[in-house]
């Protein structure tokens, strides 16, 4: 029950830090702080993959939880991917070439799943906490 319990914590905690993501972002704060709060949205990720593995949930409680707990590290290793291709492709050539693959992935893909996994998982739990 205390996992659950800290899971339903850890989920609503990752929600915040995505919309704080995108505050930030439509208000070019700064990239100091957007570093350090992707780096914690990556680590609650982590943690709640852990925790998810180490509960016996089972049926699509437990898939909602591991989606969302994968989706902030797809994330970061796709902008990772991106920029680093990117930036192989334009040392390597004289052409200007930008990666779109990792970065729709990256930018939109990744994070629409967090939400949806998010606010599923968020309901689920609650479900199986009050009920």
């Amino acid at each position: 029950m205390l996992l659950t319990i800290l899971q339903l914590l850890l989920l609503l905690a990752s929600s915040f830090v995505a919309l704080t993501i995108v505050l930030i972002i439509k208000k070019q704060f700064g990239i100091p702080l957007l570093a350090i709060l992707t780096i914690a949205f990556t680590l609650l990720g982590i943690i709640l993959m852990l925790l998810t593995l180490e509960l016996e949930l089972k049926g699509i409680v437990r898939i909602f939880l591991i989606i969302a707990g994968i989706s902030p590290i797809a994330m970061l290793i796709s902008v990772i991917l991106h920029n680093t291709i990117s930036t192989l492709i334009t040392k390597h050539s004289d052409k200007q070439y930008e990666d779109a693959v990792f970065l729709i992935l990256g930018v939109f893909v990744f994070p629409s799943v967090f939400v949806i996994s998010d606010i599923a998982s968020i309901i689920l739990v609650a479900r199986i906490l009050f009920s």
